[in-house]
This record gives structure tokens, C-alpha cells and sequence, in this order.
């Protein structure tokens, strides 16, 4: 086992994050998905994508958190990755429930103000 030595879940997770970012990028071109929205899913497909083709970065993350077995580390980062992209997601639906209640409250001053000029 040398410098270039790659074990199989290293490899299920090189392609896996690769297919993560062909995915999104293809999101991104036939415009279902925004680039605003997009530039999260990009950062964390990148940052696996390097997690998992250097396997030291890995083991280190490994050693920091205390885990004995480096793929552990690497199940622990995806939920992490997936907490962040909930927390964004939490965040964009909360503004947009203000942005709703604010349009709803619009309309119906607008259908008020329509009904008294019709009387």
C-alpha cells in the first residue's frame, strides 16, 4: 500500500460527490434550481470532493473529533453538511413566510380599498 492507495469507500465517495456536483451544476443549467440557493450544495460538493480524494485530510478530522475509524468522520461531515443546508433552507422558508403574510395583508387593503370605491 503505497502513497496512491485508495480504499473502496474512498472511491464510493470520491464519485459519489462528484456525481453531487454534475448534478447541481445540471440543476443550475436548466435553471430548476437558483444559483443563490445553489452555492451551498457547490461548497459542500467541493469540500467532499477534497475530503475525499486526501485521505490525510480525513484522518485528521478524524484525530480532531477523537474517531477511531476515518470513514466515521467522513458520515459525521455529511450530516453535518446536510444540518447546515436545513439550517439554510429553514432560513429561506422563515422569509418567506414574512414575505407572504405581508403580500396577504396587501391584497386584502386592496380588495378593501376596491370595495369601498364601489359603494
Amino acid at each position: 500500500m503505497g502513497f496512491f492507495s485508495i480504499s473502496r469507500i474512498q472511491v464510493v465517495a470520491i464519485f459519489g460527490s462528484i456525481f453531487l456536483l454534475f448534478l447541481i451544476v445540471e440543476l443550475i443549467r436548466r435553471q430548476q434550481l437558483k444559483e443563490k440557493y445553489a452555492l451551498i450544495w457547490l461548497f459542500i460538493s467541493f469540500f467532499f470532493i477534497i475530503v475525499a480524494s486526501v485521505k490525510s485530510i480525513i484522518q485528521l478530522i478524524a484525530n480532531l473529533f477523537g474517531i477511531y475509524y476515518a470513514p466515521s468522520a467522513f458520515l459525521l461531515l455529511l450530516i453535518m453538511g446536510i444540518i447546515l443546508i436545513l439550517l439554510q433552507f429553514t432560513i429561506i422558508l422563515s422569509k418567506m413566510k414574512k414575505r407572504i403574510k405581508i403580500l396577504a395583508q396587501e391584497v386584502a387593503l386592496l380588495k378593501l380599498k376596491s370595495k369601498l370605491k364601489k359603494k
